[in-house]
């Protein structure tokens, strides 16, 4: 076919198209390709120009250029056909990539290229990956809801049914024994009503129906104060004596957020590996003003500190009850909850041997 009629062809079609010869120069090019990257040209006046990403206009359009070429380097090197390969463009949009090595004149090897514009289902597509990934995280934080929440109640539960059958028979205790129990029953009760405290914020803060004050935050002042709380010697507190507490705290921009829930995420952040820590550990807390948030890192070279079985073992101090405390299990889902709704979020990584607590907060104006 004379190359006239196979541009008519190419013409019609309404995906961009572009062919190029052995040299990377354009042969043909048709109106769609024209409109597609937004080169304001006639098609023809393509002809022979330089296709390859370095030379070409449409460079200036990719994302990433250089991974653009190294991939139509590699497609060309092993003249196999490619579909559906994405190329993200700088302004937003997602290209699909189409290549076949044809043969040009029956003897000089030349490339097809086909593209589309897919940004409408690649954003419905990363919607619906999103959509699945915040599932699984729903059905994993379901799970680890229930095994804390059930590890929480069991033992308040289990004194409770122990003491007050006792109390039904009226001549099985003395009068001390009857106290005894009763103050159990007492203490078990208020523990389990600050539990259902929790639970209550809990589902507050991730249905976002609790409104958090807007206070200054001055971060570095926040990370004294947590750890100095810790120092304290608050009942059910983590010994920060036992190990080395080491601060690297800048000075950066303030923080927007409620003072009060901060404070908890970060004393839950400190606390959570101080606890876990062997005696004699250094715990590193460093605070990192970046960009558009703050960094909070703690670290400690401690054996087994965070693993799931050490929060569930490991209390905190409550720190809207005294005397009461919570296990590092429940704190940790309650710092994810406060640092989310702030727009952060929290995590934990055990290592082998050590752990390490990393929060990150925005920075709102």
């Amino acid at each position: 076919m004379d190359p006239d009629g196979l541009m008519r062809i190419i013409e019609s079609l309404n995906v961009a198209v572009l062919v190029e010869d052995e040299h990377r120069r354009v042969v043909l090019a048709n109106g769609a390709f024209v409109e597609l990257f937004s080169l304001g040209i006639r098609p023809e006046r393509l002809r022979g120009a330089a296709a390859g990403a370095s030379g070409s206009p449409l460079a200036r359009l990719y994302l990433d250029a250089g991974d653009v070429e190294r991939r139509t380097e590699a497609a060309i090197r092993h003249a196999r056909p490619l579909r559906g390969e994405e190329i993200p463009l700088i302004d937003g949009r997602v290209l699909e990539r189409d290549f076949v090595p044809v043969m040009l004149d029956g003897s000089h090897l030349g490339f097809l290229w086909i593209f589309r514009d897919i940004t409408a289902q690649a954003q419905i597509r990363r919607g619906l990956e999103e959509r699945a990934r915040m599932l699984a995280e729903l059905s994993a934080l379901k799970t680890e809801f229930i095994g804390v929440i059930s590890h929480e109640l069991r033992t308040p539960l289990a004194s409770i049914n122990t003491f007050a059958p006792l109390l039904e028979d009226g001549t099985a205790l003395s009068g001390d024994e009857r106290t005894a129990a009763t103050v159990a029953i007492r203490r078990n009760a208020d523990r389990m009503q600050a539990l259902v405290a929790d639970l209550i914020l809990l589902a507050k803060l991730e249905s976002r129906e609790l409104a958090i004050d807007d206070d200054p935050i001055d971060v570095p002042a926040l990370v004294r104060d947590a750890v100095a709380a810790l120092r304290g010697g608050t009942a059910g507190a983590p010994d920060t004596r036992s190990v080395e507490l080491r601060l690297e705290l800048p000075d950066g921009p303030r923080l927007t957020g409620d003072a009060a829930l901060l404070s908890q995420l970060v004393e839950t952040a400190v606390g959570v590996l101080v606890a876990g820590s062997a005696a004699g550990a250094e715990v590193v807390v460093r605070a990192q003003p970046l960009d558009t948030r703050w960094r909070l890192t703690v670290e400690t070279s401690a054996a087994d500190a965070a693993t799931t079985e050490r929060l569930l073992s490991t209390r905190l101090p409550h720190p809207d009850a005294d005397g009461e405390s919570r296990t590092a299990a429940l704190a940790v889902m309650l710092a994810r909850a406060i640092a989310a709704r702030h727009g952060g979020e929290l995590s934990i990584q055990a290592g082998q041997p050590g752990a390490t607590v990393m929060v990150d907060l925005p920075i709102r104006g």
